[in-house]
């Protein structure tokens, strides 16, 4: 590229900024990733689930965190190409600028970038980055291919369309295909984001255009002036076909509103293969060439289910650590959003609610849509759930925000053997006479099988009820769930959500719940369910622990079962309603007392649905809405272990070292006040002061 003083126009560059000087520069190598393809290192994984999360629960992460210093570094730079006098001392700036912005399109959008806005005196803006903004450019970077669902207005469509101007700017013969969902999009998108956009880099910067249509882009080296040969790369926007990802092979492929494509699934399975091939020599796969997506739900009976299929699935492949998956799902909440706060959400909130009539239902959804504070509120339906899900998201806020100290605790437990009883014949060497509980990093820990609200505490009886939603077989989508309840606090001391291939494993973590909250002797009774449990009580029953299990005899007759199994509950049509019955019962007194975060998740996605073939009586059950990829185990879990308590209501919790005094100090007597909403309660009250101790609701 030849650059001689007068061929330099009038300047061009952005106001300087000022940027604070970092400390030193960083070099490329130290945050671009060293790993082996889709071998990702930890510190990378728990970045990604910390932000999974939630936004605000975003950890730090080494190389991000030198990315971003990199291009601050590079900008706190105050020269420019007009402060060199000659052409060599130009050339030595353009190829200085070239390197860097090759390296880190961070840097090429905070000092090139441009962003067409009508509302500004001139029409434009400079761009500057926003933190998620700066995240999707480092996996861009990265060379990472990434499915992301996001909220609303976060600007990634106006990011990549300068990263695409960067990439066929200054790589030779590259081909970057846009995908937009209508051609109408499309068109405004190669308009005012990516033909404008490239418009805006500085002319000694910017290569030649060859061809400029109403939706192409393609670029010639200034080098060959007056020539129509050697064109070199290009940017094609184009509407969504199966094989769009891998027609014409683009090095990089980015779609946009995903939610909206409703054939997303047949382009994926369609272009997957030209992502990677196995490399002969090294015997391993590696990535031939880059997709980024990006959307939010959509029309959750069109397009919007296609979109939730495949991030489920690109979710599940990432929980369960299957990289070769080769795709790095990403959720960014509303408070990604730059200057999003707590009282913009609720502000908000209150204006898709003020809809009433038909349209108000589709409202909340679409506000819960828009402003998503777990990837569950983008793919929610008009059905309705147990909850409203602002309501939902309400206890799912509450829980996050509680102290670190009062935190649910992940972890998972192991046995406590009795060494005098070899067990040679079964899973485990000897006889299991307990259990002890190890912590785990997190909800994302390959280790965790439990969460942990509350330990059991000491000399209670009849205090802790268990339940259980079994699996018996090595595949399938759903997990092994088992909830522990606290009859005297009535909220969810603990919960077993997990699944292996050697299913037992997940029986044996099951039983060591149980055990250890039977710390002191005192048998905690098991509710089970019966449709799929057999296999789960035999193994108890090897284990010696068969007489946990409470009979389906116990059980309120509108719930007994009289021609089925002598034990457990048995969910289905004749039951199933009167068990949904429970879950909303529970929800209305206890939600508030809960801190598990698994059951309000699944609560998202438990709806109401038309049963086919229903009898008159019975048209609709509750379960997840989707059962290839949302769980409803722990919801199930957990009113199988409330009902449990409620069966054995007679036994009320009590201490068993508390002296004689303190029981001729108390009475039981209802009461009404704002406590209890005016209702008549029953309640443990202090004979001399009148003061309520704690209420008691367990009723059948």
């Amino acid at each position: 590229m030849e650059v001689i003083e007068e061929d330099l126009p009038f300047p061009e560059e952005k106001k300087k900024k000022k940027v604070k000087k970092i400390a030193r520069e960083i070099k490329t190598e130290e945050w671009f990733p060293s790993h082996p393809p889709l071998q990702y290192p930890k510190e990378f994984i728990d970045w990604v689930d910390s932000i999974n999360t939630g936004w605000r629960n975003m950890i730090k992460y080494k190389p991000f965190t030198l990315y971003v210093k990199q291009a601050k570094y590079w900008l706190s730079d105050n020269d420019s190409i007009y402060d060199y006098t000659n052409a060599e001392d130009q050339l030595d700036y353009i190829f200085q600028e070239k390197e860097r912005v090759k390296d880190n399109t961070l840097y090429f959008a905070n000092k090139y970038g441009f962003l067409k806005e009508g509302d500004v005196t001139g029409g434009e803006v400079s761009y500057e980055a926003w933190k998620a903004q700066q995240i999707l450019l480092f996996l861009v970077d990265s060379w990472y291919n990434s499915l992301i669902g996001k909220a609303r207005q976060i600007g990634f469509t106006s990011t990549m369309g300068l990263a695409a101007c960067k990439r066929v700017n200054f790589m030779d013969s590259y081909f970057t295909k846009f995908i937009t969902h209508t051609k109408e999009k499309g068109e405004e998108i190669y308009r005012d984001k990516i033909r404008w956009a490239f418009g805006m880099i500085p002319e000694w910067f910017r290569e030649n255009v060859y061809n400029d249509s109403h939706n192409m882009l393609s670029l010639m080296d200034k080098s060959k002036k007056g020539s129509t040969e050697g064109t070199n790369s290009r940017i094609e926007v184009v509407t969504p076909k199966i094989d769009a990802i891998n027609g014409g092979s683009p090095n990089l492929t980015l779609i946009d509103e995903v939610g909206l494509i409703d054939i997303f699934t047949q382009m994926m399975n369609e272009g997957r293969p030209t992502l990677f091939f196995f490399n002969p020599e090294t015997k391993k796969m590696e990535m031939r060439r880059q997709l980024i997506a990006w959307g939010t739900g959509g029309q959750m009976d069109k397009a919007g289910a296609v979109f939730e299929a495949q991030f489920k699935a690109a979710m599940q492949a990432w929980k369960d650590r299957k990289f070769e998956y080769g795709i790095v799902p990403l959720f960014f909440d509303c408070f990604a959003r730059e200057g999003m706060t707590e009282k913009i959400y609720n502000q908000e909130k209150k204006v898709y609610y003020s809809i009433s009539g038909a349209e108000g239902e589709k409202s909340k959804v679409q506000f819960h849509q828009h402003y998503p504070l777990s990837m569950e509120d983008m793919f929610l339906r008009t059905a309705k759930t147990i909850l409203p899900i602002a309501e939902i998201n309400k206890h799912i806020l509450r829980i996050n925000q509680i102290d670190e100290q009062q935190q649910p605790q992940f972890g998972f437990f192991e046995p406590v053997y009795d060494t005098s009883q070899p067990t040679p014949d079964l899973d485990t060497p000897f006889h299991v006479s307990g259990a002890k509980w190890i912590p785990t990093s997190g909800m994302s820990d390959v280790r965790t099988t439990a969460c942990i609200f509350q330990h059991p505490e000491k000399n209670w009886e009849y205090r802790y009820y268990q339940g259980t939603d079994p699996i018996n077989s090595e595949t399938g989508h759903s997990k092994m769930s088992s909830t522990i309840w606290d009859g005297y606090a009535n909220t969810i001391s603990a919960t077993v959500f997990w699944r292996t291939k050697k299913f037992k494993e997940c029986y044996l973590q099951c039983l060591l719940l149980g055990l250890y909250y039977d710390s002191d002797g005192t048998e905690v009774k098991e509710l089970t369910e019966s449709n799929i449990g057999d296999m789960y009580v035999d193994y108890q029953e090897m284990k010696g622990y068969s007489r946990r299990q409470v009979p389906n005899s116990a059980l309120p007759p509108f719930m007994q079962t009289p021609s089925g199994k002598w034990w457990g509950i048995n969910n289905r049509t004749n039951t199933a309603g009167h068990i949904a019955n429970k879950i909303i019962e529970l929800c209305d007194a206890y939600a508030e007392n809960i801190y598990m975060l698994w059951f309000f998740i699944q609560l998202k996605t438990f709806v109401e649905k038309d049963l086919r073939g229903a009898a008159t009586l019975r048209q609709t059950r509750f379960q997840a809405a989707d059962m290839r990829y949302d769980f409803d185990d722990v919801i199930f879990s957990t009113v199988f272990a409330y009902l449990n308590a409620q069966i054995h209501a007679r036994y009320e919790p009590r201490q068993t070292d508390v002296d004689s005094e303190h029981v001729k100090l108390t009475e039981r007597r209802f009461v009404q006040n704002a406590d209890t909403n005016f209702k008549l309660m029953l309640a443990e009250v202090d004979k001399k002061t009148g003061k309520v101790r704690r209420y008691i609701k367990n009723q059948v």
